[in-house]
């Protein structure tokens, strides 16, 4: 009896501090607005030399793994029953792979549940983009090391090339930097209208919340992004 009562008080207490650092950390999300990119300065002088903070790289890259492995396990039941359910109803492969922009500019395949299907299937691709459960197989991106968390803004290879006639060596960012589940820009989806902006505009956009991000990297913007995720998929 005595085991038990003190198993329960040890589950209380750990419940207690979780909670207290998941009301902390929200608190923080909630009041920090230096994460926000200004979107008066988009078409800003590109900076000579880029700043980039790298001390916590390491603890971001273990946080990265345990995490990952943490919703992988957690998730595994939606991973199973939409792969099977994508089998069957379509018969093809069930994971969408693009050509990605990632740390040292080196190309890697970002994976995604597949959402075009044919005209039958198609309600079932609306249904995995609006809940976001098509984006789940990024964390084995996370896994392996081609992403991160909270990161430079993913850009493949078609963007890429916009990018560079828009902004002379854009991509050189990515030297020093992995591109994230979610990144700067994602804070301020509500304040700028994609639709309204043109292109040149959208990649100086990319540019200066890349660079924005590199100055800033570190375990608490981190952890403000996760809550970020969270955010964008409850929506």
């Amino acid at each position: 009896m005595d085991r038990f009562a003190n198993s329960l008080m040890g589950g209380v207490i750990a419940v207690a501090v979780i909670s207290i650092v998941l009301t902390v950390l929200i608190i923080m999300y909630r009041r920090d607005k230096s994460i926000y990119v200004k979107i008066e300065t988009l078409k800003e002088k590109k900076e000579k030399t880029i700043e980039t903070k790298q001390e916590d790289d390491w603890c971001i890259r273990i946080i990265d793994v345990i995490f990952s492995l943490i919703a992988l396990i957690v998730l595994f039941p939606i991973f199973f029953t939409t792969t099977i359910v994508i089998k069957i109803l379509s018969g093809e492969s069930v994971l969408e792979k693009t050509a990605i922009v990632g740390k040292h500019k080196k190309i890697f395949e970002l994976y995604r549940f597949r959402t075009t299907f044919t005209k039958e299937d198609i309600s079932l691709g609306e249904f995995l983009r609006t809940t976001a459960i098509n984006q789940l197989p990024m964390i084995i991106n996370v896994l392996k090391g081609d992403l991160t968390f909270v990161g430079l803004h993913r850009i493949d290879l078609s963007q890429l090339k916009m990018a560079k006639e828009k902004i002379g060596n854009f991509e050189e960012v990515y030297e020093y930097g992995s591109p994230g589940i979610v990144d700067l820009l994602a804070f301020q989806m509500k304040e700028l209208r994609f639709e309204e902006i043109d292109s040149e505009t959208y990649m100086w956009a990319i540019y200066n919340s890349n660079i924005e991000y590199l100055k800033k990297k570190s375990l608490k913007l981190m952890f403000m992004g996760m809550l970020k995720c969270v955010e964008l998929t409850l929506g």
